[in-house]
């Protein structure tokens, strides 16, 4: 069976204000954004290739501190636009099935979490800001919800061939590694960078 994956429309993101970059919480935005009214399930196969509809994706971030949990995507990894490139982000797409659970995008991004990684216990959550990258293809068709997860200890244990090379370091230190990331944890690191200083 195909796979749906959930997406705004494109004029739904211009009606709350588009942004390109990062763009810090907004309380307000996010309301608005998550409406789900404006929810729609559309084939992945479909939207993939349509920058009409923007696909939902929350992005986990975990840190001890000032360490953060990092990545290498490998080739097995259903993205393959991103295949070898460092990350800091966890996550994917909120599929259809995950409706049967109340709250679709809330019960999408922990079922994401269950697979891809075993962490310690989280101390705190937050929403820090959203991703949009235009710069290349594969942005236009995304739109990242960051997720800040602070844990208990610096530990992360991948569940999924995917995600490999794993380790924990400083924000400045990844920041002086930027151009191994993807963009999308380049516009994080930014922003955490900045936030820490």
């Amino acid at each position: 069976m195909e796979e749906e994956v959930l997406v705004i429309s494109r004029d739904h993101f211009e009606k709350i204000g588009a942004f390109a970059g990062f763009k810090t919480f907004d309380r307000d935005w996010y309301l608005q954004l998550i409406d789900e009214k404006a929810f729609q399930f559309r084939q992945r196969k479909s939207v993939e290739e349509d920058p009409e509809y923007k696909q939902l994706i929350p992005y986990l971030i975990f840190r001890y501190h000032d360490l953060l949990f990092y990545y290498r995507r490998s080739k097995k990894g259903s993205e393959r636009r991103l295949a070898s490139l460092r990350s800091i982000g966890i996550g994917g797409h909120i599929n259809r099935h995950d409706e049967t659970t109340g709250n679709v995008y809330r019960s999408g991004m922990q079922r994401e979490l269950n697979e891809e990684v075993e962490i310690s216990p989280i101390v705190e959550e937050s929403i820090i800001g959203f991703i949009y990258d235009p710069t290349i293809y594969v942005g236009t068709l995304h739109l990242g919800i960051a997720h800040q997860f602070i844990l208990e200890e610096p530990t992360a244990c991948s569940r999924e061939e995917a995600i490999i090379d794993t380790g924990w370091e400083t924000i400045d230190q990844l920041w002086n590694q930027r151009e191994e990331f993807e963009t999308w944890s380049q516009l994080v690191l930014e922003h955490l960078r900045r936030d820490h200083s």
